[in-house]
């Protein structure tokens, strides 16, 4: 068994991997959010899906952090790669009202 997955991780790229922290999101803009380690975690990942070119679903319980890890994710986007947008953000209708506030709000900081 362990010969085939040997097989297997050499056929596959190894990706570059870089950490991502929560003073590089400030340097690219982000203010007013202080993530947790978990939530940087987050980031760091989606950031990763982002680069490789790959769909991600960020999914977990309520009031972990979903808003806070979304507009970081698009700090980044802006502040790292300057990509402005447009961007497709698919979610549940629910939370589409506080999005929009809270992206409207740090937008009003950062001005």
């Amino acid at each position: 068994m362990s010969d085939i997955l040997g097989k297997i991780r050499n056929c596959i790229a190894e990706k570059k991997r870089t950490a991502l922290r929560q003073c590089d999101l400030e340097k690219f803009g982000l203010q007013g959010i202080q993530l947790r380690a978990y939530q940087v975690d987050g980031v760091q990942w989606l950031t990763q899906c982002l680069n490789d070119q790959q769909g991600c679903i960020l999914g977990d319980e309520m009031g972990l952090g979903k808003t806070c890890q979304t507009i970081s994710l698009l700090v980044y986007m802006s502040g790292a790669l300057g990509k402005k947008g447009p961007f497709l953000v698919l979610s549940p209708l629910s939370v589409m009202e506080n999005w929009r506030k809270e992206l409207e709000r740090r937008q009003r900081e950062t001005s």
